[in-house]
């Protein structure tokens, strides 16, 4: 069954829903109905729909006395740029115009999305609608059909510190790798939930850091093994004075901070202009993880259990945004400049979390739910060397393993 919503300002006009839709493609309960953008966005950002029907006339809001004439592609130009709604899977504009406003007729043109005109009396129009809403039903059944195969992935940069970290969790690992193809190992392995079951556990790593070696290991993975979560762990750099050592970093949003337009001034001057893409992780994810944070006997209880050096620093986890790039930085002013130029509450400085959120983003069905939790090894400044690294690689290991084992089995039931 579908999940529809309807923007518009006449839903009178939907009534035939009662006798053409409900029972057969949806139920009563998943039609939302909405009158204005506002509404609407609040929709999307609760719910995630198949189709979504919109009136190119409506108003901003339910008090607006006028609606606006393009008002229908300015909601769906919102939607577009805000990576925090939820986006439909189909798109279906209705104009009551015979002779639309040409910006609504060329938005649609450049888009896959259908426009429809209601006229002035006929059912042409619900008659196709009906049409459309079948084929989605119809496409649905097909996806409902292919089934996810394994329930996390676990990705890592390297091999070590990373990926070793990760092999050291009490997941039950299958001694030998299988190979994807000729170059890519996967570790098979089952982590046992007391009395709420298993999950069933991949993990691969790069050869290479950087988002785009990260991005193509995933795609391959998702395509091979269709995990419900795709999840990374590993090290990063941290905000020096928000974070400490070994910190775990859940990236929320995550984005490329090098992307960027590079122009010249007036006086010819070279120009660079950040052009970030952020990603947000899902709510089903951040929700839970503020309770492990809140948890400060289990990090407590987890940084007395490493055995080596350690920093005198209590440990602790945050939820926020992580800038992602293909360069080692340790210049000691390049995240106050993301910190200035691209997000003020930048926490994290890392190589590889944005191809994998960007991997599970374009996935084919069924698609990957995406985290990254990484840990704090240096603060990307002059002091950066390799002593902290093997502390956070455990430390986000580790993490990412409680995470899962309190949490895992929810999240998998929603996907």
């Amino acid at each position: 069954m579908l999940k529809i919503l309807v923007v518009d300002d006449q839903p009178q006009r939907f009534d035939f829903f009662k006798t053409e839709v409900i029972g057969k493609f949806a139920l009563e309960k998943d039609i939302h109905l909405t009158i204005d953008s506002k509404a609407a966005l609040s929709r999307l950002g609760e719910t995630v729909y198949d189709i979504m029907i919109v009136d190119m006339a409506i108003p901003a809001t339910s008090w607006d006395k006028d609606t606006v004439a393009s008002g229908g592609v300015k909601l769906l130009q919102h939607l577009t740029e805000d990576d925090t709604l939820y986006h439909p899977k189909y798109i279906i504009g209705i104009t009551g115009s015979t002779d639309e406003d040409a910006d609504v007729t060329n938005y649609f043109a450049n888009s896959t999305w259908t426009l429809l005109k209601t006229g002035k009396s006929g059912s042409d129009w619900s008659d196709r609608l009906i049409k459309l809403i079948e084929h989605a039903a119809n496409i649905g059944k097909h996806e409902a059909e292919i089934k996810y195969l394994v329930d996390v992935c676990i990705v890592t940069a390297l091999p070590d510190p990373e990926q070793s970290a990760v092999l050291q969790l009490p997941i039950i690992w299958e001694d030998n790798p299988q190979y994807v193809d000729s170059n890519t190992p996967v570790r098979r392995g089952v982590l046992t939930i007391s009395d709420r079951g298993q999950l069933s556990i991949i993990s691969a790593c790069s050869m290479r850091m950087g988002s785009t070696e990260s991005a193509l290991l995933t795609l391959k993975l998702i395509n091979k093994f269709r995990p419900r979560l795709v999840t990374m762990s590993g090290i990063c750099a941290g905000m020096e004075k928000k974070t400490n050592y070994g910190d775990a970093i859940l990236a929320s949003p995550v984005w490329d901070w090098t992307a960027s337009k590079w122009e010249r001034d007036a006086n010819g001057q070279e120009v660079i202009l950040p052009a970030p893409h952020y990603i947000e992780c899902a709510r089903e994810v951040t929700s839970r993880f503020r309770t492990l944070q809140q948890d400060a006997t289990f990090f407590s209880q987890m940084r007395t259990e490493w055995p080596a050096t350690k920093p005198s620093t209590v440990l602790a986890a945050h939820i926020g945004p992580c800038a992602s790039g293909p360069i080692v930085v340790a210049d000691g002013t390049t995240l106050q400049k993301i910190k200035a130029t691209q997000h003020r509450d930048v926490l994290g400085l890392e190589m590889e979390a944005y191809g994998l959120y960007c991997a599970a983003a374009v996935a084919g069905v069924p698609r990957p739910m995406a985290f990254s939790i990484k840990a704090v090894c240096d603060f990307a400044d002059p002091r950066k060397n390799d002593e902290m690294q093997k502390y956070a690689a455990y430390t986000s290991a580790r993490t990412l393993y409680e995470f899962l084992r309190r949490h895992g089995r929810e999240l998998c039931s929603v996907m």
